[in-house]
């Protein structure tokens, strides 16, 4: 049922996004078909339910062209489905199951002192961090629990 679904949001993803193919341009259920495949073995099933999720978010997701903004500063806004394709989506969600094999990160969050959950004092940062495609550049965020402090610095 799941499955079904995605491939109908997929098609109504490649009509409107696409219109009729054009030659060279890889449409919506080429990338779909061609991450789906990947994961087609048992012991990935994870990483498919993964590609899954990735896939049906993707329409929805979107960012403002750099490129544009940084020259005329403009903001684009530039549909992620028009440029990513199957082999960015795999490239992160090997990353992200890379990450999980990492000591910390099978740490439980049930673990953190109580004090951090109440939100009354400043220092309790939580830090995230977010790479870009090719790994090619990347920003840290750090955020302040207590007073909603954001910094973001480039990697």
């Amino acid at each position: 049922m799941r499955l079904s679904w995605l491939i109908i949001v997929l098609a109504s993803w490649s009509t409107v996004l696409f219109g009729a193919e054009v030659k060279g341009i890889t449409t919506a259920e080429d990338v779909a078909r061609e991450l789906l495949s990947r994961y087609a073995a048992p012991e990935d099933s994870l990483r498919r339910l993964a590609a899954e999720y990735l896939l049906e978010g993707l329409p929805m997701q979107w960012h403002y062209d750099v490129d544009k903004l940084e020259e005329t500063g403009a903001k684009v806004k530039v549909m992620d489905s028009e440029v990513v394709d199957a082999d960015y989506l795999a490239e992160n969600i090997e990353y992200a199951f890379m990450a999980w094999e990492l000591p910390w990160a099978r740490v439980d969050i049930s673990l953190r002192p109580s004090i951090v959950d109440e939100k009354k004092r400043f220092g309790d940062f939580e830090i995230d961090t977010m790479i870009g495609r090719n790994r090619k550049g990347a920003i840290m965020t750090t955020n302040d629990r207590c007073t909603h402090l954001v910094l973001i610095r480039r990697l």
